[in-house]
């Protein structure tokens, strides 16, 4: 199940996948973390940012993870 956000986008026709190198780390705004502790949040964001940078991809696709995450 923890695929099928990934299996929904890889079939769409004429795009390509490019899978996040970090995908199962935190982007840093987990509930309202990044309201409580907006210093340690940006820090956790750039680095997300910096690899998202890294795929070259014209658009980036995420999903709520918590469903995920058991």
């Amino acid at each position: 199940m923890k695929d099928a956000p990934a299996k929904l986008v890889k079939g769409v026709p004429n795009a390509e996948y490019v899978e996040l190198s970090d995908k199962k780390y935190c982007c840093g705004s987990a509930g309202i973390y990044n309201l409580l502790q907006p210093e340690l949040a940006n820090e956790i964001l750039d680095k997300k940012m910096k690899n998202v940078k890294k795929t070259d991809s014209g658009v980036l696709i995420t999903a709520n993870p918590v469903p995920f995450c058991k």
